[in-house]
């Protein structure tokens, strides 16, 4: 009887996951196809990997009509990135993989003219740096901010 019981209860577990997964959308949005220029920024700099370094306004991410990624400096003369790939899951979170690690972005905003995107990863140039209070140790307060609110980047469809 037990047994029987855990089966059911596997077999409905299971077919609730499923239901979960087989309601998320992969459907690119249109709009984001094209040159977006880094416009504002709540936090200067910030990193989409350690590999493009610091990154500032006016720097560019191209998205390809063959989901590719790619960043460029202010000047589209010097590409920061190998060509990564990207989906749009239920038109709320942008991924890109780079090799076997996936980047998450939130989008907050996305129009033909207009991009906002939010991530909480802490950029790999920022101190680690742990500080001391009555209660214990935190990391650095610039650290804890990104956890928390984010870093928003704010970007405009290049002409």
């Amino acid at each position: 009887m037990r047994l029987t019981l855990l089966i059911i209860i596997v077999l409905f577990a299971s077919c609730v996951s499923k239901k979960n997964v087989a309601t998320q959308t992969h459907v690119i949005p249109s709009e984001i196809y094209g040159d977006w220029v880094v416009t504002e920024l709540n936090i200067f700099p910030f990193e989409h990997l350690d590999d493009c370094g610091k990154l500032n306004l006016g720097t560019i991410f191209q998205f390809t009509d063959k989901r590719q990624l790619k960043v460029f400096n202010s000047e589209m003369t010097q590409l920061c990135n190998y060509p990564q790939s990207f989906s749009v899951t239920n038109n709320k979170v942008l991924g890109v993989m780079v090799y076997d690690v996936g980047i998450m972005y939130t989008i907050e905003k996305l129009s033909d003219e207009n991009l906002t995107l939010r991530t909480t990863r802490v950029p790999t140039f920022f101190p680690q740096k742990r500080k001391k209070y009555s209660e214990g140790f935190e990391k650095d307060s610039i650290a804890v901010r990104i956890e928390t609110e984010g870093i928003i980047i704010k970007l405009e469809k290049r002409n």
